[in-house]
């Protein structure tokens, strides 16, 4: 909550001062899970790619590209989009 209101209070032209409520809050971990050297030498990635596609759909986040938004964007524009548009 402090970094929301810290935010805030830098950019009061953009924000709105009245205090923020939480009103609900997930937890996402865990963030960083990975797979096992043993699991990628077994095929891991090789059968986590091979769900693309299945009954049209196309999966993406950060299990299938690094925790970076930028590479996110990239995967979607390069990978996803092209093939799900392939399939239409």
């Amino acid at each position: 909550m402090q970094s929301v209101l810290q935010l805030q209070s830098s950019n009061p032209a953009i924000f709105p001062s009245t205090k923020p409520e939480m009103v609900a809050h997930n937890s996402h971990a865990p963030f960083y899970h990975q797979a096992s050297s043993e699991d990628i030498a077994n095929g891991f990635y090789r059968r986590l790619y091979s769900l693309q596609g299945q009954r049209s759909t196309f999966w993406t986040s950060a299990a299938w590209r690094a925790h970076d938004s930028s590479s996110l964007r990239r995967f979607n524009n390069e990978v996803v989009l092209p093939r799900l548009t392939r399939g239409m």
